[in-house]
């Protein structure tokens, strides 16, 4: 599989996110670009990966 190849298939691709509170900044950016990006609010890490599990998130 040659590079652009792969690109393209990140490209068709919905990408993801989930950012914890220390990266509000982050999240405002990625929205703005355009990538699907949630921002909850739990106090434990724990949460935040069962929740980008579920979910399907980076």
């Amino acid at each position: 599989m040659s590079e652009n190849n792969f690109i393209e298939e990140i490209k068709d691709e919905e990408i993801k996110f989930i950012a914890d509170r220390m990266l509000g900044k982050l999240v405002k950016w990625l929205r703005i670009l355009g990538f699907d990006t949630t921002y909850p609010s739990f106090d434990d890490d724990l949460s935040l990966i069962l929740t980008a599990r579920q979910e399907g998130r980076i």
